[in-house]
């Protein structure tokens, strides 16, 4: 993609807090319709480490800029041209950047928390200028998109566009990336923990070592993705093709038998470490084991450890499960009808279709 723009030099020097507010409040007057308004043109300028905190800045125009270390929190970025611009290590918490154009940003230690990206176009770039006689030359190298390293949990990615992008060590715990386009976009070792990626396209997308426990992957396109030593582990595949993906050795749940697991045998050790009061048995500890239908009917299982357990279908009908470790667990379709689950960690679990009726979600009392 290219982007014609007029020969702007680079500002060298920080521009000043009191001359930048007094640039945003005309540009909030533009914004509003009130006399006096100009929209906020500030391209290819040093705005490092100013307190731009709950500002308007929709529409305006940043190319270029430098955000380095900015303080972005609660600002209205939609529809901003942030094209080549330096946000490293700026904090843009709950800042608004929906149909923003950020293409080839480099956004390298930046804060994204709850950061709201719709839409956001986040693909690699050129910068072109106009010469003298007319035609376009370009105004420096190819931009890549840069978003290593970042901190976007719970950000919305809803709809953007990230093609080969970099995203390496980003942590995106419960990020919102419906519709995301990743083609191409290098994700190795960043955190997708709980994370909605229905009908994302991660075509070609390298996921080494991502961590994807929880992530819901619903009519996910992951054709030629990399997922070498991913953990998949309780991650909810619905509609998806995984035979065109590179999973070697990707952590995938696995039946007792595979972990050479007396199932019967824990059970009875768990109850005996229940009635002992954990003098004699064994904690019972099904984590990221794959127990698909698996009948524990009025099975005692209080305090166990199930974290990232899948439990779809399974039926846990009257049984104890106060004080147990269920999140991450996959739970849809599961029956609880008359459980006993009082202080369960269902942090992250997905209970979709499940039956809990009867179940007893009271508080549990600890002495």
């Amino acid at each position: 993609m290219t982007q014609t723009l007029a020969a702007d030099k680079p500002g060298d020097l920080p521009l000043g807090q009191d001359y930048v507010s007094a640039v945003l409040d005309r540009h909030e007057a533009y914004i509003s319709g009130r006399m006096g308004g100009q929209r906020a043109v500030l391209r290819f300028q040093n705005l490092s480490r100013l307190n731009l905190a709950g500002r308007n800045l929709t529409d305006a125009d940043l190319t270029g800029s430098n955000f380095y270390g900015a303080i972005l929190a609660g600002a209205d970025l939609s529809k901003a041209i942030l094209y080549g611009a330096d946000l490293r290590t700026a904090n843009c918490t709950r800042a608004n950047l929906t149909r923003a154009d950020m293409r080839g940003t480099c956004l390298r230690g930046a804060i994204l928390t709850s950061c709201i990206l719709m839409e956001a176009d986040l693909r690699d770039g050129s910068l072109m200028r106009q010469t003298a006689d007319g035609d376009l030359s370009p105004f420096a190298e190819p931009l890549h998109t840069d978003i290593t390293s970042v901190n976007a949990r719970g950000a919305d990615f809803t709809k953007a566009k990230i093609s080969n992008g970099f995203m390496m060590q980003t942590d995106l715990t419960d990020a919102i990336l419906r519709g995301t386009i990743f083609v191409r976009t290098n994700l190795t070792n960043s955190v997708l923990t709980g994370c909605d990626l229905t009908n994302a396209d991660l075509t070609g997308a390298v996921l080494k070592g991502a961590q994807l426990q929880g992530a819901i992957l619903d009519h996910t396109n992951l054709s030629g993705a990399d997922m070498s030593n991913a953990n998949l582990v309780s991650a909810i595949f619905q509609d998806v093709d995984l035979t065109a993906t590179q999973k070697a050795a990707a952590i995938l749940p696995r039946s007792p038998e595979d972990f050479e697991i007396d199932l019967p045998r824990m059970l009875a050790d768990h109850a005996l470490w229940i009635e002992s009061g954990a003098k004699k048995g064994r904690r019972a500890d099904l984590s990221g084991m794959d127990l698909h239908g698996v009948s524990l009917v009025g099975v005692n299982l209080a305090a166990a450890l199930m974290s990232g357990c899948r439990l779809t279908k399974a039926d846990f009908s009257g049984a104890e499960l106060a004080m147990a470790d269920l999140s991450l667990a996959d739970l849809r379709s599961a029956t609880l009808t008359g459980a006993d689950l009082r202080g369960v960690n269902f942090d992250r679990a997905t209970l979709a279709g499940a039956d809990l009726s009867n179940a007893n979600f009271c508080p549990m009392l600890l002495e």
